[in-house]
């Protein structure tokens, strides 16, 4: 889910999830970096395919993939220049990094550990709903210390600098939740903001303020900020209720409320999503400290 001026896009919130229970079929990198090496004739040096292993996450050169079935081996993979290893059954295809370097990690609540090779594939709903997805994405264009407060200024232009659903000065701040401070859109502010762009640019079209987000921030004691979170509006219901360790659906709700997660690991400039159904966003801290441990732990030296 992602906010822009005022509308929605949920593929961000189920980034991914089509894949799911798909089989990869573009090639795929073979976790291989290239050093260059002269030949004896003194002719130009060529790459030649080196293990991930032995080298590292510089550059990488495509080698046709080669199936060897659901396991959880050790497979590479890249956030940058950063090296690390992650099982196989881990990954969302359950094979590795996709054809471009790029990966999501699958971790099943409420244990928090990968599915078993094979078994994401045909998992019933309340299964793929359970499903917490983590993904670090390299940083190093802009400064990865503040990158965070980047989302709590979503502005496109002049127009998005007053939308009430893009700035954090404009929203309404709401009591602690979860050890974290809840910012909501206003009503009225939205529907007025919408009111003098429509007659300015002559438009007719109208959002919904229950189809904006809330943001819930965690600040650390000096109040730089270390956490952003994005569900989909409170104005709609979970979806799902969290009941011994299983999602039940709400017979009588339609939705499936989720959120997307931020954090900041500045050693490896990463900025780590994760995604998860609202309905478990009271574990935000737990999710976050695993995938922290996660990373760190599988990393190579």
């Amino acid at each position: 889910m992602m906010q822009v001026d005022g509308g929605q896009i949920t593929a961000r919130t189920w980034r991914g999830m089509a894949m799911a229970t798909g089989v990869v079929t573009a090639l795929l990198l073979n976790s291989a970096c290239a050093p260059v090496s002269a030949k004896a004739d003194g002719a130009e040096a060529t790459p030649e395919a080196v293990p991930m292993k032995s080298a590292p996450c510089v550059k990488a050169i495509p080698k046709p993939y080669k199936w060897e079935g659901y396991n959880d081996q050790l497979k590479d993979a890249c956030v940058g220049p950063t090296h690390f290893r992650f099982p196989a059954n881990m990954f969302r295809d359950q094979m590795g990094p996709d054809f471009q370097g790029n990966f999501t990690l699958v971790l099943m609540w409420p244990d928090l550990q990968p599915a078993e090779p094979g078994k994401l594939n045909g998992q019933p709903f309340d299964q793929v709903m359970a499903r917490v997805q983590i993904s670090p994405d390299y940083v190093d264009r802009v400064p990865i210390e503040t990158r965070l407060e980047r989302f709590t200024h979503t502005t496109y232009g002049e127009d998005s600098e007053r939308n009430p659903s893009s700035v954090l000065a404009l929203r309404d701040r709401q009591p602690d939740r979860f050890g974290l401070t809840p910012y909501y859109v206003n009503a009225q502010r939205y529907e007025d903001f919408q009111t003098e762009q429509n007659r300015r640019l002559g438009m007719k079209g109208r959002g919904k303020v229950e189809n904006t987000s809330d943001w819930y921030l965690h600040r650390d004691d000096a109040g730089r900020l270390i956490t952003f979170i994005r569900c989909d509006s409170h104005l709609k219901p979970d979806g799902y209720t969290a009941r011994n360790g299983t999602l039940v659906k709400n017979p009588n709700e339609r939705t499936n409320a989720q959120c997307d997660h931020h954090f900041v690991m500045e050693d490896i400039k990463a900025v780590v999503g994760i995604y998860y159904p609202r309905a478990l966003l009271g574990e935000w801290a737990r999710f976050e400290d695993r995938a922290r441990t996660m990373l760190i732990e599988s990393r190579v030296p």
